[in-house]
């Protein structure tokens, strides 16, 4: 014990008489100089052999030589990546993810499945890195590239098709269509993998209802071909079959076209109430055929749904009635809400002829419905 601390304090007393260093060479071995004092050397990193040369390329620029930066310089080597520089591996964990070490000759390997890019080793499989590649699978024009077995392929977006080998459409890897069926009714002919409108009804065969061809679209009817709605009148807005037959429809009755009307001498007319439109239409006399008499009384110049010449019809006092209230008198109720449209407060319920009754707002008799010639108007129309 003596012996130790006497060679402790002999020690100390030779480093105190040391002269300053001014670099490692005036150091023993194992020691480095730091701020003018000999100090002892950190241990090498247990992954750096003690044995490895200062520099492996001293043709490269310093940047360029540092493995962190070129990710390329130590291949087949590992990089060390607190210090930068390569060194042969010696254990798995060295050489990263999805690689393995050869002990025998010092060089990282990619496992198998996986290829390197750069100083990593990744998948054959992902879609970035497909079979040997080290960017991702190329896209096309309405699609995009993905990996299947190592092999880049095409895929396509929603709503396009895949051009093969029996595709007609050669520029084509997605196309919009390959046959009719994978257009929309309103672009039903599918040409050189676009779809396109359609140019006669033999275009529409396959749709189901919509047999007709108008303006490039497959329609259910047209003003013109009204025919296919076996018997009910065509809605020429939307090109649609109605479930009203052709002729059906009473003086001041609601309609979409002139074909629901019951006479000859009527058209479909657009109508307000209280200086707001109606929606549809209703069936109303010409008053160039008809005189205008109780209760439509009033000419009103106006042009028929499907039409685009004005005419002259006859129709109601619409400032205070409408066809529904005039067609709805007489009708037993309990309530205004009952009569007329609802909402549009255009009917009333009164007690008349012994019972409760719609009925509606009247200025004279004119205004009350005809043909019972004891309907008067007293404030409303009503069964004297």
């Amino acid at each position: 014990m003596r012996r130790l601390i006497l060679l402790v304090l002999l020690s100390a007393a030779c480093d105190a008489q040391r002269p300053p260093c001014a670099d490692s060479d005036d150091c023993f071995v194992g020691e480095l100089c730091s701020a003018g004092v000999c100090v002892a050397a950190p241990e090498p990193e247990p992954d750096m052999p003690r044995d490895m040369p200062e520099d492996q390329s001293p043709d490269l620029p310093p940047d360029t030589r540092d493995c962190r930066i070129n990710t390329t310089v130590c291949l087949p080597q590992a990089c060390n990546q607190n210090t930068g520089r390569c060194f042969a591996c010696e254990f798995n964990a060295q050489c990263g993810t999805n690689a393995l070490c050869n002990a025998a000759t010092g060089e990282c390997t990619c496992e198998p499945g996986t290829h390197r890019c750069g100083n990593q080793c990744v998948s054959n499989d992902a879609d970035e890195t497909c079979g040997d590649r080290c960017e991702p699978c190329p896209g096309t024009a309405n699609g995009f590239g993905f990996c299947e077995a190592e092999t880049c392929e095409i895929g396509c977006n929603p709503d396009f098709f895949r051009c093969d080998e029996t595709c007609d459409v050669t520029e084509l890897e997605c196309a919009e269509c390959l046959e009719n069926s994978h257009c929309p009714d309103d672009e039903p002919v599918c040409d050189a993998g676009v779809c396109k409108g359609c140019r006669s009804d033999a275009d529409c065969t396959a749709r189901d209802g919509l047999s007709v061809c108008s303006d490039g679209a497959c329609v259910e009817c047209t003003e013109d071909k009204k025919t296919a709605c076996d018997g009910n009148t065509c809605n020429p807005a939307t090109n649609t079959c109605t479930e009203t037959l052709i002729a059906s429809v009473e003086t001041c009755g609601f309609c979409v076209s002139r074909d629901a009307c019951r006479y000859d001498s009527e058209d479909c007319v657009p109508m307000k109430f209280r200086g707001v439109d109606r929606p549809g239409g209703y069936c109303l006399y010409r008053s160039n055929e008809f005189a205008c008499g109780r209760p439509y009384g009033i000419r009103v110049e106006r042009t028929p749904i499907g039409e685009t010449t004005p005419q002259t019809y006859c129709t109601i006092n619409e400032d205070e009635l409408t066809c529904e209230a005039l067609r709805g008198y007489g009708d037993y109720c309990d309530e205004d809400a009952e009569c007329g449209v609802p909402g549009l407060n255009d009917g009333l319920c009164r007690t008349f002829t012994g019972s409760r009754r719609c009925t509606y707002a009247c200025d004279t008799n004119d205004d009350c419905v005809p043909p019972f010639q004891t309907v008067s108007c007293v404030t409303y129309c009503r069964d004297l």
